[in-house]
């Protein structure tokens, strides 16, 4: 082989040689480290366009498992409660009484006739101090700060002998 340059070459002057030759003309197989490689570029070719072509389906059907799993869950937890979690429905006990169903205090009888404490209970429970605690209201009206204040609880200023006394 020989190379012809038509000039003389430059110092730091860059040359590039290119041999070429048919296919086939050097005989000979590659070797079994060089079979493997290939082996395994092919093998990750193939992955890849495996992962490609069905990821998104695979992505696509187990987002949509996900969300029927958290759904259907939700769904059964909830008619499972509501067929035997739940209190049976008894209906209203009384809609008024004439007198009181117990000593118990009247927020509590309140709570216990609905079974929850309503803004009526809690009123009921707030009125009834008066008689029960060692309580006495002072209804005034006064202006603080722009804030209208009306009706306090205070402690009596002797002290508490008993509701008797």
């Amino acid at each position: 082989m020989t190379i012809t340059v038509p000039g003389p070459i430059q110092p730091g002057k860059q040359v590039e040689v290119v041999a070429e030759w048919p296919h086939g003309y050097v005989a000979g197989q590659p070797q079994p480290w060089q079979r493997a490689l290939d082996a395994k570029a092919a093998q990750t070719t193939k992955d890849q366009q495996f992962r490609a072509s069905w990821g998104p389906v695979f992505t696509l059907g187990f987002a949509s498992l996900g969300i029927l799993v958290a759904v259907g869950g939700l769904l059964l937890l909830y008619l499972w409660w509501y067929r035997r979690g739940r209190d049976a429905p008894v209906g209203l006990v009384a809609d008024y009484l004439p007198e009181p169903p117990s000593d118990l205090p009247a927020g509590v009888a309140g709570t216990l006739v609905d079974e929850s404490a309503d803004v009526q209970d809690i009123l009921a429970s707030i009125l009834d101090l008066p008689g029960a605690a060692p309580w006495r209201s002072k209804r005034r009206t006064a202006r603080l700060h722009g804030y209208r204040n009306q009706g306090r609880l205070h402690l009596p200023e002797e002290g508490y002998v008993g509701a008797d006394a």
